[in-house]
């Protein structure tokens, strides 16, 4: 018994697991030297790289990841210290040397046998879709589409009503850039931004793409707005609307009412359950309503079948836009969120300071003034507004 223990023990301890490199985005992941750590390292600069498809190995006693934090390509406000940001490492074993890796540049080579993945056992993205998103074709494909269904747009009106090739292919071009992107966030939520992180990708060609991702939302607006206008000559009664925003304020609507719920809940704790149910009831009514009501209208406009389905249209339509303003705003926000904040508090400080530190002071017949000047840039703008 004793040396079947032994034996058992010495198996467990030499065991291994095979990697091999796969780092999604770019074609290579960046070795760290390693050092002991009690849960949490601080990782300096990259003392070498592995190409992908670089085999590595994993130890049993490595098998735990370890929070990281990785040097950011930002700086510090009024400094030229680097950013950090967290992450996983592993500690992999290359040509008999340990070292830290990005976790998620690893996924488990064909040539494991135990057939563990325990760094990819709760969210992969190394699988076709994964890999697809993490690329910026389907990106650039997604502007190409929308600027196809813009040009198309402006092509619809004819002499004698729309034009039937737009008419065909602006829903369609509108359509597939969508589902690219809703199939995009269902895969991959809020990493679908990676290729707007500062912390990895210089600052410039952030911006740039972000002005690209600005432009892309603005034709998914106006080619739609461009659509509704052009199928006017398809209507019975030129006097009668088509609708396409109220699917979408039926949703805020039942948003803000399951908002409500939410914040009256957290104050009435023993009914919780109740309440966020009649919420959710409130949100899904209010959409229903809405697409309904939107339905009907539009069927007395363009016909039943045509109405129905210009509503359906309207609705995914409605859904994408959401998600692309969405993702806008989140970049937006990871971008700029620093120069927000630094802007803001500055301006609030400034506004405090004068109502408290005069901006001159004289003496006139012994006697000491101080002048305070106020502070309010905002000022001007409301009164204009």
């Amino acid at each position: 018994m004793l040396v079947l223990l032994f034996f058992s023990v010495a198996d467990r301890a030499s065991a291994q697991y095979t990697f091999k490199v796969d780092a999604l985005t770019k074609d290579t992941t960046a070795l760290y030297a390693y050092v002991a750590s009690d849960g949490r390292v601080d990782l300096g600069d990259p003392v070498g790289s592995l190409k992908n498809g670089t085999e590595v190995t994993i130890a049993q006693a490595d098998t735990v990841l370890v929070r990281a934090n990785f040097k950011s390509l930002r700086t510090k406000t009024f400094s030229n210290e680097k950013k950090t940001y967290s992450g996983d490492v592993a500690a992999v074993t290359y040509n008999g040397i340990k070292y830290y890796v990005d976790a998620k540049d690893l996924v488990l080579s064909s040539n494991d046998k135990t057939g563990k993945d325990f760094i990819n056992k709760e969210n992969s993205y190394h699988t076709v879709l994964g890999r697809f998103y993490s690329t910026l074709f389907p990106f650039i494909l997604i502007f190409l589409l929308l600027l196809a269904a813009t040009v198309f747009a402006l092509l619809i009106k004819g002499k004698n009503g729309p034009r039937l090739i737009p008419t065909i292919l602006v829903p369609a071009f509108l359509l597939s850039a969508i589902a690219l992107e809703m199939i995009g966030v269902i895969k991959m939520g809020s990493d679908i931004l990676w290729w707007l992180d500062t912390d990895v990708i210089r600052k410039v060609i952030v911006i740039l793409r972000l002005m690209l991702f600005a432009v892309a939302v603005i034709m998914q607006i106006f080619s739609m707005r461009l659509y509704k206008n052009g199928i006017v000559g398809y209507m019975h009664d030129p006097e009668k609307k088509v609708l396409v925003k109220r699917p979408m304020i039926g949703a805020l609507v039942g948003v803000i009412l399951l908002g409500v719920s939410v914040i009256v809940a957290m104050i009435v704790p023993r009914q919780a359950n109740l309440i966020l149910t009649i919420g959710a009831i409130l949100l899904v009514v209010a959409v229903v309503v809405a697409i309904v009501s939107t339905a009907v209208v539009n069927s007395k406009a363009l016909g039943k079948g045509a109405g129905i389905a210009f509503t359906l249209f309207v609705v995914i339509y409605g859904i994408g836009l959401i998600s692309a303003l969405v993702l806008l705003i989140m970049g937006f926000v990871n971008v700029f969120w620093e120069m927000l904040i630094t802007f803001g508090g500055s301006t609030v400080a400034l506004m405090l300071m004068s109502k408290v530190v005069p901006s001159r002071s004289y003496t006139e017949n012994g006697v000491r003034y101080e002048v305070y000047e106020d502070f309010n840039p905002f000022k001007n703008w409301f009164q204009k507004k």
